[in-house]
């Protein structure tokens, strides 16, 4: 207050939903420690319900904080298999598909079955892949050339420092993972789909095919706007009668501000496709 009274108060504003929120957080947060890691997990489903309200453009934050807490539960609960478990379906394919499927047998023998749970696991195993890709796609990358005096015209500008040998094998590991990764974030869609379409039918499959293109543009994967725009124009084909699914395509052309897409796609319609 003292150096720029208009700065600080500005600042104090900016500040202040931030603050309140995590002033409320605390409390709860001290209600779980206090007995933290009964078995149950609720303060680990309570973290992943992002209490703090991280926004989406901090999504990579999200994760790393729920890494975290796993972490720490499985140093404090070793020798419970759950906890393991749980942490590991937080970032293994296997285990989340056989987790998924594990929630879809127990709800098939209910009367009144409830798949949001397998739903929820799945876009949070969504949500993980995406960081992991962002982050590998930055790291397998060339790193930008830089110009010590910021004048890439000077002549007598010193060149960048070559990369060290650790960082060339890192970066040569970096790029040999990330195609293989692409290709299991690729398989996870289709799995999800496939047991949408086997539990809860053609339309539920229709929605989470909806889905799909959307997460590849935000990813920002190389050539998310195509893969997106590709995947949509082929679902036309055979989900055109599905408003859900027009609406989620159109939502995606205005968000690419593709006009021109959308007044193909409005002139020209799918002819409807029977359902296999």
């Amino acid at each position: 207050m003292g150096l720029n009274k208009i700065t600080t108060k500005k600042s104090m504003s900016d500040l202040s939903p931030a603050h309140m929120q995590a002033r409320t957080v605390l409390r709860q947060l001290t209600i779980y420690l206090n007995g933290a890691f009964s078995g149950q997990e609720p303060y680990l489903k309570w973290e992943e319900g992002n209490p703090l309200a991280i926004e989406e453009k901090d999504h990579a934050l999200l994760i790393s904080r729920i890494q975290m807490v796993y972490r720490k539960a499985v140093i404090c609960m070793r020798y419970y298999p759950e906890i393991w478990s749980v942490a590991s379906i937080f970032s293994c394919f296997a285990l989340t598909y056989a987790y998924a499927e594990l929630l879809e047998k127990s709800q098939l023998t209910k009367d009144h079955r409830d798949f949001t749970e397998i739903h929820s696991i799945y876009e949070r195993f969504f949500g993980v892949l995406c960081v992991e890709l962002a982050r590998l796609t930055v790291m397998a990358s060339e790193p930008a050339v830089e110009v010590p005096n910021g004048d890439a015209t000077d002549p007598e500008a010193a060149p960048a420092d070559p990369p060290t040998e650790e960082e060339l094998a890192e970066r040569k590991k970096n790029q040999e993972e990330l195609p293989e990764l692409k290709k299991q974030y690729s398989n996870t869609w289709i799995n999800y789909m496939r047991l949408a379409r086997r539990a809860q039918g053609h339309k539920v499959c229709c929605d989470v095919f909806g889905k799909a293109p959307m997460t590849e543009y935000r990813c920002n994967l190389e050539d998310g706007r195509l893969v997106a725009a590709r995947i949509f124009e082929t679902g036309m084909k055979k989900y055109s009668s599905h408003s859900t699914y027009i609406l989620s395509h159109l939502g995606f052309l205005l968000t690419v501000n593709d006009e021109n897409s959308m007044l193909y796609w409005s002139l020209h319609p799918v002819p409807l496709l029977p359902v296999v």
